[in-house]
């Protein structure tokens, strides 16, 4: 059971974990990394979630999300980047985009002010603008 400072390396002895631990659950500040050393997960974990601050990282999608979470889950304020260029920001809830958001192109146009649900935008709703 780990508790404490941990450091943990795949059989390549690359670096894939660096965090803390208390009683054998991860605790604190982590940082994740795949197995070819490419940062994945940094931010805050309590009692084995992720939980507080964080940015998770997709390689395949060259996408960052930047916010909180909750319980191990996207929860709460956060924005969404592809290719460094801001695509969302707004709020999430058990892991979708839920609440009043704002999305942008690639260029960096705003094209949708209004709110989200269950991941989509609710166009129904009167108060919401599309650019």
């Amino acid at each position: 059971m780990y508790d404490g400072k941990v450091k943990r390396y795949n059989n390549k002895g690359i670096l894939i974990f660096d965090g803390q631990y208390l009683d054998g659950k991860i605790n604190g500040n982590v940082k994740q990394y795949n197995d070819n050393g490419k940062l994945i997960y940094e931010a805050e974990y309590l009692e084995g979630l992720k939980h507080g601050k964080g940015k998770l990282y997709d390689e395949k999608n060259n996408s960052v999300y930047e916010g909180d979470f909750v319980d191990g889950r996207k929860e709460g304020k956060g924005k969404y980047f592809v290719n460094g260029k801001l695509i969302y920001e707004g709020e999430y809830s058990l892991d979708y985009r839920d609440g009043k958001d704002k999305e942008y192109d690639s260029d960096g146009k705003l094209i949708y002010k209004g709110l989200f649900s269950n991941g989509g935008r609710d166009i129904k709703n009167k108060k919401c603008l599309i650019i």
